[in-house]
Formats: structure tokens, sequence, C-alpha cells
């Protein structure tokens, strides 16, 4: 991203790099713009742009450094400077006409989020601040117009420390200096591949994981520095030789058609693109016609414009989500041109001047720049309060974060409680979510309570999720998590046991599609047994309902009454931002808005989504179940053959499936009636 050597710099200039930029910020543009045939990206691993871009910076960064240390000339305030010059003008200059835009389409709690992100930018650090939040490949990503800044985080946190590297690299022999930057880069590669399935939001945004890419390019730097360019002498090469970087170049490009977010990435397999851009930068030579077509004057142009292009794209797709609403390729098409036309205008307009000391004295640098960051980290700060919620209605400004409480773990209420009255709540997030508002009516009637809850795991016994791309298996979703749970509740005392969670979602393998243009996104997970024998839906379907009528057996034989929680209704759209978006589209009062046009779903596609997990519950019918559906609440109520997400007041649900504390208060408040009733 932020690595481009001009014509000025102390390198000969290599147009193949830039061209070879230009190839990896379209492959990142096209996979984020998401053209689709049938359904599909045409470029599912366009992010891998992002790790060519990674191999590229650490040879021209490393490749500067050692040559100015070879001419003693190396200085960390002005590699620093060079570096602030290189960076901060554009992130800046996008930062301020972004942040407009923020404050009209932005919900409070997402500008909250927005303020977060543009306070890890300006600071290199929102790699951390992602990696806490949801997956790169979360739905609803978009709405994060900083989002990518991650990368240019960790280049930057790459930056902090290799020069320090090489200097002490620099007082070794040349073999000893090579052979410790391959021990790093393969230590690297390794936490790469192990946290790639075990911790995999830590391999994709953490320099730890990420560095050996860089120390990749790095490599390369200190072989040309110790042997030359294996292309200096056109004489000297072999046909093969000659040959290396059309190969290299379909080992970038193969992989941007072949990987997809179900890749186990960055891992070994992200050697491929890798070695790829390798051999492109260590072999380009005259002779060579992919050489040839990436120094072609639209490769370079590209390339040189790559860092405010990759800066601009995001945060156009994001806020272009919202005003076009249209995610089709027509729309794509329209916002890719903006990026470019933007990125054009700030490369001739702020990149270049910006790089110009003769133009922009160090001094007017620091007042422009510090002007700049001073007025967007104050109103960043600022935003975090709140996100600025007087910009919105009270019922979309208080939505807040969901509580959370102890898993396996039984709290007493105050007032002291019946021998006899328990309850335990055991599911996936949606219980989750249930869990606080449903502890606070269970401790109101004198009954314990305990919890066990987990993301995306509900209680299925011998049950492992397990990821579709290479069968490899949540940190915690195991079915040695599931024997825990099921212990725990067997050796509890007699108690209402309440189970639930997204059934459909895994019977179906598919993520939620309302028909009317709501759709979460593409699948990665499924249900597998302990050895991962089940080849198909069929088999996964058939499964999962005998577990599950298995664990509710084993529920009732320990003494417990089952309390089953039918489906809650999916959305599809994050609700309080689809709920804005009509706001913001219309004139009027906002409360009339939500009351003439509000956000619903069909019951009918309700019904047809659901009709599996029905089928299931409908078929255990051991003596004494008590059976919830949540659809009683918000499906046919206040509009026929319609499921409501939202009042005039209040907010159902905080995102496409998951209940907001007003809604789990309602759910809560169905399930408390049916346990007394029960008594």
């Amino acid at each position: 991203m932020g690595n481009g050597i001009t014509h000025r710099s102390c390198l000969t200039y290599r147009p193949e790099i830039d061209g070879l930029r230009a190839v990896a910020v379209l492959g990142v543009i096209l996979f984020h713009a998401d053209f689709s045939v049938s359904d599909q990206n045409l470029v599912p691993g366009g992010f891998l742009g992002v790790d060519i871009f990674f191999v590229i910076s650490g040879y021209l960064i490393s490749s500067i450094i050692i040559r100015e240390m070879e001419r003693q000339s190396f200085s960390f305030a002005s590699f620093y400077e060079r570096r602030a010059r290189r960076i901060l003008p554009v992130l800046m200059t996008v930062t301020l006409v972004s942040t407009p835009m923020a404050w009209m389409f932005l919900i409070p709690e997402a500008m909250r989020e927005y303020c977060y992100s543009i306070i890890g930018s300006i600071l290199f650090s929102s790699n951390f601040y992602f990696w806490s939040e949801d997956p790169y490949w979360a739905t609803g990503g978009t709405i994060r117009p900083f989002l990518h800044t991650w990368s240019l985080a960790v280049e930057e946190q790459f930056y902090l420390i290799m020069p320090l590297v090489l200097l002490l690299l620099c007082r070794l022999e040349n073999k000893a200096r090579l052979t410790l930057i391959c021990i790093l880069a393969l230590a690297s590669l390794g936490i790469a591949q192990w946290t790639s399935s075990t911790r995999p939001e830590f391999a994709f945004y953490l320099l730890p994981a990420r560095m050996w890419e860089l120390l990749a390019g790095t490599m390369m730097a200190v072989l040309e520095q110790q042997r030359g360019r294996a292309n200096s002498t056109r004489g000297t090469q072999s046909p093969l030789t000659q040959h290396l970087p059309t190969f290299g170049f379909f080992l970038v490009i193969l992989p941007m058609f072949m990987f997809s977010s179900d890749t186990q990435h960055p891992s070994v397999l992200t050697l491929v693109p890798v070695i790829g851009t390798m051999l492109i930068i260590g072999f380009a030579n005259g002779t060579d016609l992919t050489v040839k077509i990436l120094s072609s004057r639209p490769f370079v142009a590209i390339g040189l414009m790559s860092y405010g292009l990759y800066m601009w794209h995001f945060p156009i797709f994001s806020f272009g989500e919202i005003i076009l609403r249209d995610e089709g390729n027509a729309a794509s098409v329209i916002l890719i041109f903006l990026s470019v036309l933007l990125a054009s205008i700030t490369y001739f307009s702020i990149e270049r001047p910006a790089r110009n000391r003769s133009l922009i004295s160090i001094k007017s640098f620091v007042a422009i720049a510090g002007t700049a960051t001073l007025l967007i980290m104050t109103f960043s700060v600022i935003g975090l309060v709140n996100g600025y919620a007087f910009r919105f209605p009270a019922f979309l400004a208080e939505l807040p974060k969901a509580e959370r409480i102890a898993r396996h773990q039984w709290t007493r209420s105050t007032g002291g409680s019946a021998p006899d009255k328990r309850i335990i709540v055991v599911g996936d997030s949606h219980m989750q979510m249930l869990a606080p508002e449903l502890r606070k009516l269970a401790f109101d009637a004198g009954y314990e309570f305990a919890v066990s809850t987990y993301t995306g795991c509900q209680l299925i016994a011998g049950a492992n999720r397990v990821r579709s791309a290479d069968l490899s298996r949540h940190k915690r979703c195991t079915s040695a998590l599931q024997e825990e749970r099921l212990s725990f509740i067997e050796q509890s005392k007699p108690s209402f046991v309440i189970l639930g969670g997204r059934l459909p979602l895994i019977l179906e393998e598919t993520r939620f599609d309302n028909q009317e243009g709501g759709f979460e996104g593409k699948m990665n997970f499924f249900i597998q047994d302990d050895g991962n024998s089940l080849d198909s839906k069929t088999d996964r379907n058939a499964f999962i309902k005998g577990q599950y009528h298995a664990t509710v057996d084993r529920i009732i034989k320990a003494g417990h009454r089952v309390i089953l929680i039918y489906p809650i209704p999916e959305v599809g759209w994050n609700v309080p931002e689809k709920l804005a978006e009509k706001i913001i589209g219309a004139s009027g009062d906002a409360r009339e808005i939500a009351a003439t046009d509000p956000v619903t779903t069909g019951a009918d596609v309700f019904k047809a989504r659901t009709a599996g997990a029905r089928e299931l519950l409908d078929h255990i019918t051991d003596d004494g179940i008590i059976r919830i559906y949540p659809e009683h609440l918000f499906c046919n109520t206040a509009i026929a053959d319609r499921c409501v997400t939202h009042g005039t007041e209040n907010l159902f649900y905080r995102d496409d499936d998951h209940l907001s504390d007003i809604g789990a208060r309602m759910l809560a408040e169905l399930v408390m009636s049916a346990i007394e009733k029960s008594d």
C-alpha cells in the first residue's frame, strides 16, 4: 500500500514493480466489489493482493535501508519523515472526506466503531482493534469504512522494527545475515500456519503471522545486495531464468481465482502468491513478456496511484452500499470508477507534492499534518462517548452492547431461592442474547440461574463445528465441550433446561436470504461428527436430528424439564442500519417513517426457512416438553404475513438475527410465563 518508490528514490526505478502493484490493488478492489456471476465472486481470492503488497513493501523498504546503510547515510529521522510524507497526506485526506459521510449515514453505534477505527488508523494500530472485533469475512464488513487500514498498520509496525533489525544484521557476515532472516521468516510462517486454524483472526490481522511475507521481500533485497540482480546481465541468463517472471505471474494470478474466504489463510498455501511475487522481483528481465506487460503504461499508471486507490476504494464501497442500495455489478462499476477518479486527483494534488521537500518544507509538513491529526483525533475521541447520538432518534441511538454473563456458573438470587426453582440456559449466541434478560426475571421470581452459551455452538451431543474449507475444528465448539456442558447439566439438581439456537443455519447450511435484497453472505462452517465421516448435507442433517433428540433424552433422564426455543426469525438486514437508511432517505418524522415503512420480512420466507428446524423440534415428543415460539411475538402480529423487527419506539433486533435487549426481554417474558404456568 504505502510503499511506493518514485523515480527520485535512491533505488533504480523498476516499472514492473509498479505494474505488479497494479495487479495487487486491482485484485483487492475486484474482490471487495464482489463482481458476481450466479452469486459467485469472479475473483474470490483477490484479497491476496494485500499479501503481494507485503512482499513488495518488504523488498523496497529493506532495499532502501540496506543501500543507505552501505553508504553510511541512513538516518532514522529521515527514514520516518519519508514514511510520514508517503502515508499521512492520503490517509488524512481520505479521513477528512469520509467523516462527513459517516456523520450523515452511520448510526451511533456504527459511528463509535468508525471513531475507534480512525484513531487506530492514525496511530497505526487499527489491526489490533479489528482483531478484537468481527472477522474480516464477517457479513456487513463493508459498513466499517476503515477496515482496510489493518494492513497499513501491519506495514508500519514492521517499519518500526526493521531498521533496527537490519542495523544489527549489517554487523554479521552475508551468509549469517540471510540465515537469520530466513529463520525469522520460517518462525513467522509457522505462527501463521498454526494460528490460521486455531486463531484465524490473530493470523489475519497481526504482525507475528504476517511478518514472513514482508521478510520474503527483505530476503530478495539482501540477496540482491549480496549477489546483484539475477537479471543484471542478459547474457548470463539461462532460458529457464528468463521465463521465471512469467511462471511467478501465474503463481500470483491463479490463487486469486482459486482461493476464497474459506481457504486457510495466511498459511503455507499463501506461499504460492508470495513465491510468485519473489520470482517477479528477483528475475525480472527485458525479454520476458510478463515483465513487458507489467512495465506498460497502463499498469505503471495504476501502480503509481495504487496507495491512493487502496485507501479510497473501501470507504467509497462502504458508503456507496448505503447510498446506492444496490449490490449489483453496475453499482460496483460506478464505485470503482469513482475510486480511480479520486485516487488520480489525490496522486497529482496530494501525494506527489507532499513528497517533495523543496515544495513543502519539513516545518510546513509537520504543521499541516499536526493540525489535521489534532482535528481528526478530537472528533474521534468525542465520538467514542456515544457516537454523536443526537443525530438520530433515541430508539436508534440507544442500542447498548449486549451484556455478557459468566458461563457454567450458578448465580444465586439475592432474595434467596426455593430448592426446586432453577433455570439453565444452553445454546449459541441467540441464547446468549436472551440470557441477561431472562436472568433478571428469574431472580425476581426467586430462581437460581446458570448459563452455558457459546457463539455458533448449540448443545448437540457429539457435534463439532468445522470449517467447510479444511474441516478444521472450531477452537471451542467441539464434542468435548458438548460433553462438558451435558455433564454439568446431568450433575445439576432438577431444573428447567432451556435449549435454543439458530437451527436453520446448521440444517440448511446457508446464511439467510430474505428474498428481498437482504442476504447475509456465504456459509463457511458446518457440523461434523468426531470422525469427520459425514460426507453430505443429508448425512449431517440426519446426525444433527438424531443427536439433538439424544441430547434432550439425556437431559430428561437426569431429572430436568426441557424448554425448546423454536427459531427466532432471521432478518437478512442489519435492522438498525436498514431503518437508518430509510430515515435518511426520506423526509418526515422518524417515528412516522418507522410506522409507515418498517423493516419487515416475509412470514412465508420464515416458514420455508425454518421447516426443517420445526420438523426436528416437533418430533421430540418426550413428556414434559415446553415449547416456546418466538414467531408469535414477531410474525403475523402488527402486520399480516410479515415478521416485524421494530416498533415506533424500540428496536427488537440489534443486527440481522440477534435480538436487542428489548426483543430479548419480550422473549424472556414469554419463557418465564410458560415456566410459571407449568409449576
